[in-house]
Parts: C-alpha cells; structure tokens; sequence
C-alpha cells in the first residue's frame, strides 16, 4: 500500500535519503534554501552547499563500506557495497567499526585540529 511505501521510504534508516534520488533531491532542496537564509555579503552559499553534499556523498561512502551497502536504485531492493564481496565489508556495530575505523577517525580529527589550529581559530572568530 501508499502507507507502507511511504514509512519505509521517509522513517527507515538507509532508504530514499541514501539513493541517487535522494541525493538529487537533498542537493536541490539545499540549492534552493541555503542562498535564502544565508548572507550573502559574508557567506557563499555555493561553497557551504558543496561541503554539506560532500560530507554527504563521504557519509554514503562509508556506508558503502558495510555488508548492508546502499539502496542506490531506492525503492528497488538492489543494495550496492564496496567491495562487490560482501564478506569483505564491515559489519556494522562489530569489532573492526569499534577498534579500527572510530579510532583512526579520532586520530585524524585530532591531526586535522592540530595542523589547522590557525584557520580553524579565524574561523571560529567570524563566527563568534
């Protein structure tokens, strides 16, 4: 039925938001507001645009990683993963996420911080 499609669609984890209609529709929706509600004279809106998709696209590219994969051709029940092997990928929620990729993410975000300590702090200062 509509209802069923519609609450596997909008309140299941890994459905319309993480297929390629999605994706279109995330980036148009963020296209049209972002210019709206943002200042022009101190913030390009273009540039903040492209950074939420492509912590989005690097969000879809780490799922991709997992044995779930991603439901790319939504509401096709085709799942795609990285590598094509599903033995090889991550199991969500298991040993490897929890002591291999959280903490080498740790690891970079303090190697991030460190490096860029100077812009991060002029940045900081336009904001606050």
């Amino acid at each position: 039925t509509i209802g069923r499609i519609f609450r596997r669609a909008f309140f299941k984890h890994r459905t319309l938001s993480h297929s390629i209609v999605g994706g279109l529709l995330i980036y148009k929706f963020f296209e049209f507001v972002l210019p709206r509600v943002l200042n022009a004279e101190f913030v390009d809106s273009n540039l903040v645009l492209w950074s939420i998709m492509i912590g989005y696209g690097s969000h879809l590219l780490a799922d991709s990683l997992t044995k779930e994969g991603l439901p790319l051709f939504f509401p096709f029940d085709i799942n795609i993963g990285f590598p094509p092997i599903e033995a090889l990928r991550i199991t969500t929620g298991k040993w490897i996420e929890n002591f291999v990729v959280f903490p080498a993410v740790g690891i970079y975000i303090f190697w991030f911080v460190v490096k860029f300590q100077r812009e991060l702090t002029d940045i900081l200062k336009l904001i606050v």
